[in-house]
């Protein structure tokens, strides 16, 4: 069986939280890559990670930067688990402009997230579907509907929390 775990940063690992401690503390808040990931948000991915042997996959607006840089950053912040890559970018074009607005499925075409962990998984999971599973750590629900029992709200004032990990571990195991 495999196991992705489809994460965001802003507010999922760098948190609201972190960066107020590290500012009163006059320490930096941020390296090379950007911000400076919340060491207890990192841990319960650890924990996930730990407990799933699940794989990596960016879907922050971090991976803008390209998958290269965003290797440089799990292996110099020491980040756990096996970066699996970034999801692709989700344009939906110009046909967003005919979407049926008295259509409920039409806004699924708006689910910029939700349709790049859709295309990564057709492009990189098994075709059968019971062969992998997933979970998805953001703290903006913009998913598809089908998405949203593996979805995680996370808030972006503390990051992942140990409860989140618990639930995570129990929606990818």
């Amino acid at each position: 069986m495999k196991k992705y775990i489809f994460i965001d940063f802003d507010g999922v690992l760098n948190t609201e939280r972190h960066h107020r401690f590290l500012v009163s503390a006059g320490k930096k808040t941020s390296d090379e890559f950007g911000p400076c990931f919340d060491p207890e948000a990192v841990a319960n991915l650890e924990k996930i990670v730990d407990e799933t042997g699940a794989v990596i996959v960016i879907c922050s607006s971090w991976k803008l930067e390209g998958v290269d840089r965003m290797m440089a950053l799990w292996k110099t912040r020491k980040m756990p688990g096996i970066l699996a890559g970034c999801t692709p970018d989700y344009i939906p074009g110009m046909d967003i402009l005919n979407l049926d607005l008295d259509n409920p499925d039409a806004f699924e075409q708006l689910a910029g997230k939700g349709n790049e962990v859709k295309q990564w998984l057709s492009e990189n999971a098994p075709k059968n579907p019971e062969q992998y599973q997933y979970v998805i750590l953001d703290d903006v629900p913009d998913f598809l509907p089908e998405q949203m029992d593996c979805f995680i709200q996370i808030d972006p004032r503390v990051g992942i929390t140990m409860e989140n990990a618990e639930k995570a571990i129990e929606i990818v195991n």
